[in-house]
């Protein structure tokens, strides 16, 4: 049998940009543009990765510092796909043709994604994701994830030597 892969892309989920200082960008966003924060999660003890949003995603927008000697740029878009069959395919599809995945399959600590990342020939990833948390903006309190907290609740790991967070 040969393996094919339907996929059903829903939308646009969110865009991750590195940047020089992320407390200069989230002050940005939130202040000129009205962005919400909805948290930081913190991989060591300096603020890591600020994710906001601008409606009822748990973040549209997220920022990760530079990695050293690196200029900012786009790390990853994320594509909102229907179900977790489309995310579990999807990285079956991948595996099968040998493609750089750069993590997962996994699940996100903050907006609860399930998620699996390739690397493109472009420099950049792809994120396939499902179940993205959704927030109410009367609710919401934004959380800071102490450092040490996982980008992945069950483990995963980057993957790919292409793939880089910042």
């Amino acid at each position: 049998m040969h393996y094919t892969r339907d996929l059903n892309v829903l939308r646009l989920g969110h865009v991750l940009l590195t940047v020089e200082d992320t407390r200069r960008t989230h002050d940005f966003y939130t202040g000129v543009l009205g962005f919400r924060l909805s948290d930081w999660v913190c991989i060591d003890d300096n603020v890591r990765l600020c994710f906001l949003r601008c409606n009822a995603r748990h973040h549209t927008m997220a920022f990760a510092p530079c990695m050293p000697g690196k200029i900012p740029r786009l790390q990853h878009v994320m594509l909102e796909v229907d179900s977790l069959d489309d995310v579990m395919r999807s990285y079956h599809f991948l595996r099968i043709h040998k493609a750089p995945i750069g993590m997962g399959p996994g699940r996100h600590i903050n907006c609860q994604t399930v998620h699996v990342y390739v690397q493109t020939p472009g420099g950049f990833a792809v994120e396939f994701g499902w179940g993205h948390r959704r927030l109410d903006d009367a609710t919401h309190q934004p959380v800071v994830y102490p450092p040490g907290s996982p980008v992945d609740v069950w483990g995963g790991d980057i993957q790919s030597s292409e793939f880089e967070l910042g």
